[in-house]
């Protein structure tokens, strides 16, 4: 498996865990713990910061990131561990590649592995996953305080909005960020005008923008929460989907783009929903001017 492989590989289940409505057969953790037991089968397999153990089936991959990954049964396709050790029992059976970043492998006597198990230097991946690790945690801490102090001083009516000026139009709402920021550029070459009132007016555009990405940001987690899961309340979506948002940006370089695009769509939902005021918010206030 190159390292190309291993990042597409990785950002693709995340990515599908965020985009993609929750299956039953397919399972993303974060925090807790995944068992597939015996006689239970399972699709691909994402945990974030927990342990995965298969004794039963999965038909696609296992990807943990900052956990461990205990093999007993049969996985048909990678088995990945960043941040932490893999063990493979006799009984083991894995059909793809086999690969642990910062951990060891620990594979006994008559586990079956039918693809490549690359051997990676373990101390320079150490040192990247101990700083993959502190970022990560910092960003998603940072996230989810940020969400829950939104959610609690916008209410939960504003965020449902926001929410669903996104369900409604991803698309209208990326393309919204990308005018507000046009416009933000704008203003502040405008306010080189403005004399002794500039520093008012750059406190004041860049207020408005933060509370607008706040706001929007929290909404988009909360669209990406009720994807990952309907039982949810909107608190705990939001927190969730602010979780996965916060993993997906931390992947290098495709981290970045997609951070982007997340910024746009927070953005633009923020300022087409009015902060929450209603779905088609700047279109009703675009019609009346």
């Amino acid at each position: 498996m190159t390292t190309s492989r291993l990042a597409s590989l990785t950002l693709a289940v995340i990515a599908l865990a965020a985009f993609a409505h929750a299956d039953e057969d397919n399972c993303v953790s974060i925090g807790h713990d995944v068992v597939v037991a015996a006689g239970e089968k399972a699709e691909d397999i994402v945990c974030v910061g927990c342990s995965v153990s298969v004794v039963g089936e999965v038909a696609g991959d296992v990807v943990a990131l900052g956990g461990r990954v205990d093999i007993q049964g049969e996985v048909s396709g990678d088995v990945v561990a960043i941040g932490g050790p893999v063990h493979l029992a006799p009984t083991a059976q894995v059909g793809g590649d086999l690969v642990a970043l910062g951990g060891k492998i620990d594979r006994e006597p008559g586990a079956v592995v039918r693809g490549e198990t690359p051997s990676l230097p373990a101390i320079p991946l150490m040192g990247l996953v101990g700083l993959f690790v502190a970022a990560l945690a910092f960003l998603v801490l940072l996230e989810l305080l940020l969400v829950l102090i939104v959610y609690g001083v916008a209410g939960p009516r504003r965020i449902e909005v926001v929410a669903a000026t996104l369900h409604g139009g991803a698309g209208r709402a990326f393309g919204a960020g990308v005018a507000t920021l046009a416009l933000f550029v704008a203003l502040m070459a405008l306010s080189s005008f403005l004399g002794p009132a500039r520093p008012l007016m750059i406190v004041a555009v860049v207020s408005l923008t933060f509370v607008a990405l706040a706001v929007g940001y929290t909404g988009l987690g909360l669209w990406f929460g009720r994807g990952l899961s309907r039982r949810a309340g909107p608190l705990g979506a939001a927190l969730l989907g602010a979780t996965v948002v916060a993993v997906v940006q931390l992947i290098p370089i495709l981290g970045l783009v997609a951070g982007t695009i997340f910024g746009f769509m927070a953005l633009g939902s923020a300022v087409r929903s009015g902060l929450g005021e209603g779905t088609d918010w700047l279109r009703q206030q675009l019609a009346t001017t």
